[in-house]
């Protein structure tokens, strides 16, 4: 070797032959090495060489689907051990592979097959499990669990190893684990020992606290129980039918009338069951039957019979009622903020008006739902003025429809320019019911309308406003805004407390709200039943006048503080007992229609609910597509001093 690279080197030169010589006679060492260090054997055994190399092509085959191919296996057993178990088609050896699981598990061999089948799937899906120890922990403890009641249920008071004995109950497994805890601490200390390993093999699986478990729990049976519970009051509800209509049958036979006459009177009156005093809730097809609260005493007295089927069901007794769950409220929860966007428009506002010679700093900004505002410091000796005459070029600069100028913010030394957002949030109703706000708005008639531009839930107490004018084209959210008012006094009041008169002649926007028990009447469709609708809450009102002049206090919360006091008595002459005063709130959706058709009735209504209802709990609100002077008259509008517009 050292010869051959001497002769090598003489014709390369002295260097480099020099360094080969020296690397070839390092490697016969290293190849010796080598050899008699990896595999002694495979020189002398050349059938260990192909094993080992079959060996690799297998590992090679397989590496990185092993779970795949492990997953599959567990599918094909469960397979197997289904059609075993469920259907007795595995032959013998699933038969004998059957029998030994049953021995085993008893009736958990019915969630074998599922289990393996569904292990496999969690393999082939997910591959390597996150925690493996936790969850195997977890199963075993839910199945032990399982087993234990399944033994206690139906199982012998014994360790038993036969088959028929155990293949019914727990199987041995349940046996082993249950009889010492029966022999040590009873049936009951058993039963509480097997819940806790239940719960305690669920929180591992689940890897939740007690309290989100519960939670759950109570969630998954709230939805089970609900359709239940829906299918039995409709079951109730026609069963009490059935019997009432067998009742008036009953008393028209004891009266002497036939079935072919109604009750007797020139307009047929229903006695719909309410409080004393109160104007009766005729519930008609609109709003043109309604009686006068004077002769509703008169009424009940003539009355024999009452309906067998109230169209909007009977009020129930005070105290009964139940506020609907916050839970049936979408929410949406906090919503991101594009900082980096807003502060990219605050950088556009000032060089904008930088560029205009306005000298101006940017000193803060304010992120609502749909408007953003950024608020200015002038410089020194810069007017006002000057700011907001650049409303059209800003506007420009900014790329938006429009903007509106604060000049200056109330309370501030600063100018305030509100920009519309890029991107609306989505203001949900169940946000402004569940907000810290809500919780201070108690009064029956707080409604929440929106939020402000900090972001924070506005709400409004209809009892100071005291009547609400909304206006609005057509698209630009009138409707959504009294869904949204009706929506909040149903959550927050009783029907005790407030009752409602709607008054929809598009017929199309309340019918959702026919079965309310807040109804004083179905909502009424008919322009000329609406101007009926209001002349009786003028009716309504003169009466309550009539009723806090003896009792002589000046509003309805006197009145109610008094009754609740127990202070007022029957005045002597008059029929019933005092009664309780509801605020009852007037919705009109469409003024202009009403306007067309009964102008004059619907008109002298209004201003006159407008101008004196508000002492006596009877508020207006009125949506109208144009305030115009032909629609909504100067008398209504300075009596309607609260106003909500919209823009498209």
């Amino acid at each position: 070797m050292s010869t051959w690279g001497r002769d090598k080197g003489r014709g390369d030169g002295g260097r480099r032959s020099t360094s080969r010589a020296k690397t070839t006679q390092r490697q016969p060492v290293t190849r010796s090495t080598a050899k008699t260090s990896s595999m002694p054997k495979s020189s002398d055994d050349p059938s260990g060489r192909r094993g080992e190399r079959v060996g690799a092509e297998l590992r090679g085959v397989v590496d990185g689907r092993k779970h795949d191919f492990i997953g599959f296996g567990l599918i094909a057993l469960g397979a197997l051990l289904g059609l075993a178990v469920y259907f007795g088609l595995a032959g013998v050896l699933g038969r004998g592979i059957e029998v030994a699981v049953g021995w085993f598990t008893g009736v958990g061999r019915f969630a074998v097959p599922a289990a393996l089948i569904a292990i496999g799937v969690a393999f082939v899906r997910d591959g390597k499990a996150a925690a493996p120890v936790r969850l195997t922990i977890g199963w075993v403890l839910a199945a032990a669990c399982g087993l234990g009641f399944a033994h206690l249920i139906n199982g012998p008071d014994e360790v038993s190893f036969r088959h028929s004995a155990v293949g019914d109950a727990g199987g041995w497994i349940g046996a082993v684990l249950t009889e010492p805890l029966r022999g040590l601490l009873a049936v009951p200390g058993a039963v509480v020992v097997l819940l806790a390993l239940g719960v305690c093999g669920l929180l591992l699986i689940t890897q939740s606290s007690l309290k989100t478990l519960a939670l759950q729990s109570g969630r998954g049976v709230g939805r089970v129980m609900k359709p239940l519970g829906q299918v039995a009051r409709r079951t109730m509800t026609e069963l009490s039918s059935l019997g009432s209509d067998q009742d008036d049958v009953d008393a028209d036979r004891r009266d002497g009338r036939n079935d072919g006459h109604g009750p007797s009177g020139p307009t047929g009156e229903i006695d719909a069951p309410g409080q004393p005093g109160l104007p009766p809730p005729q519930l008609y097809d609109g709003a043109g039957d309604l009686e006068d609260p004077r002769r509703a005493p008169r009424a009940r007295r003539r009355t024999a019979a009452t309906s067998a089927t109230p169209e909007a069901g009977e009020p129930a007794a005070p105290g009964t009622w139940r506020l609907p769950p916050l839970a049936l409220l979408r929410r949406l929860g906090e919503q991101r903020v594009n900082t980096k966007e807003v502060e990219a428009r605050g950088v556009v506002l000032h060089e904008s008006l930088s560029q205009h010679g306005v000298d101006t700093s940017l000193v803060g900004v304010t992120v609502g739902p749909t408007v953003t505002r950024y608020e200015l410091e002038l410089g020194a000796g810069v007017k006002v003025a000057r700011v907001t005459t650049l409303h059209r070029d800003i506007a420009y600069a900014m790329a938006a429809s429009d903007v509106r100028i604060l000049a200056p913010i109330p309370g501030r030394s600063a100018i305030g320019i509100e920009v519309p957002n890029h991107t609306r949030q989505v203001v949900a109703l169940g946000d402004l019911m569940a907000s810290p706000e809500a919780a201070v708005a108690t009064h029956p008639l707080d409604v929440a309308i929106g939020k402000d531009i900090a972001g924070k839930a506005v709400f409004l107490d209809l009892s100071t406003t005291p009547h609400l004018l909304i206006a609005g084209a057509t698209g630009s959210g009138k409707s959504s805004a009294l869904n949204c008012i009706l929506t909040s006094l149903l959550m927050r009041a009783v029907p005790d407390d407030v009752r409602l008169i709607l008054i929809d002649p598009k017929q199309v926007e309340m019918g959702q709200y026919n079965r309310l028990p807040h109804l004083l009447t179905q909502p009424v469709t008919d322009p000329k039943k609406a101007a009926n609708a209001l002349a009786w809450a003028v009716r309504e009102m003169e009466r309550r006048y009539d009723m806090l002049s003896i009792a002589g206090v000046r509003d309805i919360v006197g009145y109610n503080t008094m009754f609740d006091n127990g202070v007022l008595v029957a005045e002597p002459g008059t029929a019933g007992e005092p009664e309780r005063l509801p605020y009852i709130v007037v919705v009109v959706d469409e003024l202009n229609d009403l306007m067309m058709v009964a102008a004059r009735d619907v008109e002298d209504s209004i201003t006159r609910i407008a101008q004196k209802a508000r002492a006596v709990g009877i508020h207006l609100i009125v949506a109208t597509q144009r305030p115009s002077v032909n629609v909504i008259t100067g008398v209504i509008k300075a009596n309607i001093p609260a106003r909500v517009a919209f823009a498209v």
